[in-house]
């Protein structure tokens, strides 16, 4: 019998419909290889995953599939971390309830793991990333954190997409204390491969896909200002000036939030309330005040900001020109502030 080497780790709430489809999916190519285990945390669904797993005929008590259920809805973050801490296996994947896993993406995955990098990308076909050039093979790799993130093009963020990547848990399980302090910047997974490459590990695109992102639910996506609160704190997981400088130059600065969305963020969101607009023109200096230092050198930027400063004094006037301007545009939902 082989022993597993992967691991396929499903974080899971109340989308009992979303996992019913993935499982169906993904039980017959991980009955098939035994070299493969699949772990589905329960974040304390409304209906218990166990109950759509029993409903394929599997058995829970399978030596390699199994249902970890949490006492408590501990949050999206935090269960995506469990995978990463009750991962046995060498490789792990983290698949999304919701995304859309490919029907031979264990035998891709399976022809990749002995490449043994630290991180293994795949493509994922709705956004179109990694970018690759013409004349690059099927296979890119690297060990330097901003050479990856170059490969994404404008919208960075989208390197953030978990169900495409591949971890190798050898060289990822010494940061998991890392992952767990970053969890609340909804990048935990990033700022572990991050670690592991500072430590001398590898980076691996790849042309071959599997899985693609399927658009959450309305009011069930990525938190944007929760990403615009707590993406500063990454700079306390900074351990040499080298990674404060990636942090600032890469994550901070090439992630940054658009002045004139996170006002619009926050109008949509409080210009209702009593005395909403002095509490959004005192929130939105905040975090001007949060940002602003990185980008001192940045005199466009600067500006930017102070202009959106003015603009606060006009909450509503201001979110319904805004609204009016990016709906259609913008990959991002701009009314979706739920926590994924």
């Amino acid at each position: 019998m082989n022993n597993p080497v992967l691991t396929i780790a499903i974080p899971t709430y109340n989308r009992p419909a979303q996992l019913n489809k993935t499982l169906g999916i993904i039980l017959p190519q991980v009955v098939k290889d035994r070299r493969v285990c699949l772990l589905i945390l329960d974040n304390h669904s409304e209906v218990p995953a166990a109950e759509i797993l029993n409903s394929f005929g599997i058995a829970i008590q399978s030596d390699r599939i199994r249902v970890v259920r949490n006492f408590v809805n501990i949050g999206a973050n935090a269960n995506i971390m469990r995978c990463f801490e009750l991962c046995e296996t060498s490789w792990l994947w983290v698949l999304g309830d919701d995304d859309d896993p490919s029907p031979d993406a264990v035998k891709t995955i399976l022809q990749d793991v002995h490449i043994d990098p630290c991180f293994v990308f795949y493509t994922v076909p709705k956004i179109k990333k990694p970018v690759f050039n013409v004349s690059d093979p099927d296979h890119v790799s690297g060990n330097d954190f901003k050479a990856l993130v170059s490969h994404f093009g404008a919208n960075k963020l989208e390197i953030a997409f978990l169900s495409a990547a591949l971890f190798n848990m050898d060289a990822i399980r010494p940061y998991i204390i890392d992952g767990y302090l970053a969890a609340n910047t909804g990048l935990p997974h990033l700022i572990m491969v991050f670690k592991a490459l500072a430590q001398g590990h590898q980076w691996v695109l790849s042309r071959n896909v599997i899985a693609d992102y399927c658009p959450p639910e309305e009011g069930k996506g990525w938190g944007f200002m929760t990403f615009v609160f707590t993406m500063p704190s990454l700079l306390g997981l900074a351990s040499t000036n080298s990674e404060v400088r990636v942090i600032k130059e890469i994550m901070i600065k090439g992630w940054r939030p658009s002045p004139k969305k996170i006002l619009y963020s926050l109008a949509n969101k409080y210009a209702g309330n009593s005395g909403g607009s002095d509490e959004i023109r005192y929130l939105f200096r905040t975090i001007k005040n949060i940002y602003a230092p990185l980008w001192a050198e940045d005199a466009m930027l600067r500006l930017r900001w102070n202009i959106s400063c003015i603009l606060a004094f006009f909450p509503k006037s201001f979110s319904e020109k805004y609204k009016k301007r990016k709906i259609g545009k913008a990959r991002i939902n701009l009314e979706n502030e739920a926590r994924r």
